[in-house]
């Protein structure tokens, strides 16, 4: 009888059962076809004849191909020399046994290094990005409303009234847009041992996880009042011995005073001059400034109370400055002609922003680009998984007792090599040395590969980070092709597949996997995808929260943003300047 067409899944080999051969052509004959072949009707005879034949025994059948790679070769060269142990002198066992060990620690000692660099890279990228913007090491504090809510001078400006708040800015200006918080005992007068200073300013920075020294910030205003620079001391045009009695010789800084100063205080939560122009068209400067007039003037004086602020809230205060411009990276000027305003668009904020970038981080284009990189990387991590899977049950399943390595040539002068048995030794030692290692690195580069995928945040280092995990999994096959010698290739060229068979009721998990395989896998794929896509933007920290807190941090903007709540007007420049 002429020879069916073997039908075989993507993890197993399986036969169409004699019976069911018979019955087939029987129906082929009397269809009056002369294909050696036959033609199932549709994919579901082709199931009940599986299901019906292939595992009425209760055996699910299994295989692994044969491939040029270091694991195929390793396998076959001990295979070999487990059979012609006793032919073999001291020497040359002791050269193979060497040999083998070498080519497998060699292909580890390629690979695991570099997946171990690959996570510390992606650890060290991570933190470095993460670091420069969240706290405690970053400028960035997440508050939720009710802990804002809680002081009932921040409840008077109507700060923080999101759920979660970003607050990107010194503690200080923040605290200070409703000035009275500094006077703790309500008798219209900030003193520093009267209103404990010290002790307010430690409590503060425990609630919000900031540094504060009001005293300091004391020293700098009493020292602004011996200057006479108050604004209550040149609008009342104070001689020098009324600011004297009014501030009990400089002990002491009347309320009223504090709060002629209110415009200039809040206008120390926007810690970037660069940014006045963006200010100024989202009106936050005439709300600030409303007894200036014009457009200009309102921009200057905005730039000079950056550097004052500098000076009354200190090191502390500039520190956010500078950490603002090293996070934010690159400037991009714009003039806007009608009103005649610089604006000016940092680069790593707007990276994210899909308001200003359609090709941002956040933009459906990148996240669905993302997810394709994710399900292709997934897909190639699933293949090698199930080669993997394949050998160690095969391994395990293959008939034992002695291992019978059979080397036979056909009529045309082909070779094969057919591995029948494994001795237990062996399959110990192949466990070991091949499974084993093997194991570890697919398992490493799948969760490792894909945090190296996500950490990427534009479109070419994505493209590079993709190929490169290409080019890390195939290592085991590029060291055959390089230090593989002709002899050693033709063999594994003759190499059939190898067979075993296990008990479908013993293990129902490889049941499962060889039946019904594409709906089950392509799901996981998907949902492995999807997971880590949506995790790298959904958790804290993540790809969202990085967009708030760089718009936050770089252009004081953002409902959330305490900082654009406190200064007034727009909470973004309107897109009609980009």
């Amino acid at each position: 009888m002429k020879e069916l067409t073997r039908l075989v899944s993507s993890n197993s080999c399986r036969d169409i059962p004699t019976d069911k051969a018979d019955q087939l052509w029987s129906r082929k004959e009397l269809e009056g076809s002369d294909s050696d072949e036959y033609e199932l009707d549709s994919a579901s005879e082709l199931d009940d004849i599986l299901h019906d034949g292939a595992y009425e025994d209760n055996q699910c059948h299994w295989k692994f191909c044969a491939s040029e790679s270091t694991y195929d070769l390793t396998l076959v060269q001990m295979l070999e020399t487990e059979e012609t142990w006793n032919d073999m002198s001291c020497g040359r066992c002791t050269w193979v046994v060497f040999k083998l060990i070498f080519l497998v620690a060699l292909n580890a000692a390629l690979q695991l290094p570099v997946v171990f660099s690959v996570d510390t890279l992606v650890d060290l990228t991570s933190k470095g990005r993460l670091g420069m913007v969240f706290a405690p090491s970053g400028n960035c504090a997440r508050d939720t409303s009710t802990e804002i809510s809680s002081n009932p001078f921040l409840r008077s400006r109507m700060i923080g009234t999101a759920p979660q708040n970003w607050n990107c800015g010194p503690l200080q200006p923040f605290l200070m847009s409703n000035v009275s918080i500094v006077d703790t005992n309500y008798d219209g007068i900030w003193t520093q041992i009267a209103d404990n200073n010290i002790a307010t300013s430690a409590r503060y920075a425990a609630e919000f996880g900031k540094g504060a020294n009001l005293p300091m910030v004391f020293d700098a205003f009493m020292e602004e009042a011996r200057k006479g620079n108050f604004v209550y001391q040149q609008v009342g045009k104070l001689s020098g011995s009324q600011s004297i009695a009014a501030t009990a010789n400089f002990t002491q800084i009347p309320m009223t005073w504090m709060k002629g100063e209110q415009s200039r205080i809040t206008m120390c939560n926007n810690v970037d001059s660069a940014l006045c122009g963006n200010l100024e068209v989202r009106g936050s400067l005439k709300i600030n400034y409303p007894q200036i007039t014009s457009t200009e003037k309102r921009i200057l004086a905005c730039r000079s109370h950056v550097h004052w602020c500098g000076e009354i809230f200190g090191e502390l205060y500039k520190s956010y400055t500078e950490f603002a411009g090293a996070t934010c990276k690159g400037v991009s000027p714009l003039w806007d002609a009608d009103q005649g305003v610089i604006l000016r668009r940092y680069d790593e904020a707007d990276h994210y922003n899909v308001r200003v970038n359609n090709r941002a981080i956040l933009s459906q284009t990148y996240l669905t680009f993302l997810l394709l990189i994710l399900i292709i990387w997934w897909l190639i991590v699933l293949e090698e998984a199930r080669q993997v899977l394949s050998w160690w049950i095969v391994i395990i399943c293959i008939d034992g007792g002695s291992t019978k390595v059979m080397a036979e040539t056909d009529d045309d002068g082909e070779k094969s090599i057919e591995i029948k048995s494994i001795s237990l030794c062996s399959k110990i030692l192949i466990c070991i040395f091949i499974n084993g290692p093997r194991t570890l690195i697919i398992i490493l580069l799948a969760f490792i590969g894909t945090n190296f995928l996500v950490i990427a945040d534009s479109f070419g280092d994505l493209i590079l980070n993709s190929v490169a995990l290409g080019f890390l999994i195939e290592v085991d096959d590029m060291l055959f092709a390089g230090v593989a010698n002709e002899v050693d290739k033709e063999r594994i060229k003759s190499l059939q597949d190898v067979k075993a068979s296990t008990s479908c009721c013993a293990s129902s998990g490889t049941h499962m996997v060889s039946r019904g395989t594409s709906l089950i896998l392509v799901t996981f794929v998907l949902s492995m995808a999807a997971f880590q896509a949506g995790s790298s933007y959904l958790l804290p920290h993540g790809k969202v929260d990085l967009a708030d807190a760089y718009q936050c941090i770089c252009h004081a903007e953002g409902r959330d943003c305490i900082a654009a709540q406190i200064l007034g007007g727009l909470f973004e420049v309107p897109t009609r300047y980009f």
